[in-house]
């Protein structure tokens, strides 16, 4: 019988570097080992959040969180998954939580954005919970500037679902004017890590009441989430998209929360732990950066926007988050903004 893995084994199998005899044998042990299936679904979230937060910081020794718009595949990357009803064209982001692909939907002759978790049938219960509360949570929300779920589903063992595909640019390039053609033609290794090591330029594209006006349909879309009891909790430039006509669309519900009237639902806590940080590291709120979801309400996702329109106008951050990363957590928590 084949002996418990290692931690070393389980966090090799998450980055996809085990050797494959190796990996078969450790996918085998996970069927029937809830134990070793718990510590595979630690590691994976580990690494994923680790590699967050090292683009986050800048970090020149990993290329962590590549921009969310649409990039073709590489040769190297992992094969297309097959889902019966959809045509998959090319993958457009990979994130700690799953892969987002452009595909062809056959029943509704339609170009969607389409969402597949990590981990397939080898995902935690944790992780599968996440994929779940996000399909719940973004299906519940029909506002023109929030992307909209269309399909969901179950395909050996895979959780996926299917939203707009928005053909747009991040929030934060819009305001500076680069262009869809232009986003298409940047390096593909260009990193959070890059922005670090190169002045940023102060936004010349839209004026401050243009910008305003763009920034406030972003605050109307989260504040229809809000009032429908769903906090976003990850909101960053990244994940506000402007399409060609100009519309913000608001994506990735990940980290979404939703809010209870009885504070002590074990749903309000289910898919967070005390002391667990969650959230991009530029745009967290001091409660998040203490790492307490207990103190998590709509008001964090209000500091975030106002992180991100203090970018927007200025093309900076409040405060310096490069270095250590207990250093930056720190600053989020006790500086106040330039």
């Amino acid at each position: 019988m084949f002996a418990c893995p290692s931690i070393e084994q389980l966090e090799l199998l998450a980055l996809g570097e085990l050797d494959e005899d190796a990996a078969v044998q450790v996918r085998a042990h996970l069927e029937s080992c809830a134990r070793c299936l718990r510590q595979y679904d630690e590691c994976a979230v580990n690494q994923a959040f680790g590699a967050e937060l090292r683009g986050a910081l800048g970090s020149s020794s990993t290329a962590a969180e590549t921009v969310a718009t649409p990039t073709a595949a590489t040769s190297s990357s992992p094969s297309m998954p097959t889902i019966e009803g959809y045509r998959i064209i090319r993958e457009i982001h990979r994130g700690g939580q799953g892969v987002v692909y452009e595909a062809f939907q056959e029943a509704t002759r339609r170009r969607v954005a389409l969402k597949v978790m990590l981990g397939g049938p080898f995902a935690g219960k944790a992780s599968k919970r996440r994929f779940e509360r996000e399909i719940e949570l973004a299906a519940s929300l029909r506002h023109p500037n929030i992307v909209t779920i269309h399909d969901s589903g179950i395909t050996s063992g895979s959780y996926y679902f299917s939203m707009d595909y928005v053909e747009g640019v991040r929030l934060d390039q819009y305001v500076r004017g680069v262009t869809v053609r232009e986003r298409d033609n940047e390096p593909r290794a260009s990193t959070r890590a890059d922005a670090h090591q190169r002045p940023r330029r102060t936004p010349d594209h839209l004026s401050i009441g243009d910008t305003l006006r763009l920034f406030a349909k972003v605050c109307d879309a989260i504040n229809y989430a809000h009032q429908r009891g769903v906090i976003h909790r990850d909101l960053k430039p990244s994940n506000i998209l402007v399409d060609a006509d100009g519309e913000p669309r608001v994506l990735d519900f990940g980290l979404a929360k939703q809010i209870e009237a009885d504070e002590s639902s074990i749903n309000r806590t289910s898919v967070s732990m005390e002391g667990h940080v969650l959230g991009t590291l530029a745009y967290m709120s001091p409660e998040q950066a203490r790492g307490t979801p207990s103190e998590i309400d709509v008001r964090s996702d209000v500091y975030a926007l106002g992180v991100i329109l203090y970018e927007m106008l200025t093309g900076r951050y409040p405060y310096d988050i490069t270095g250590q990363m207990a250093d930056v957590l720190q600053r989020i928590v006790d500086t106040p903004p330039q």
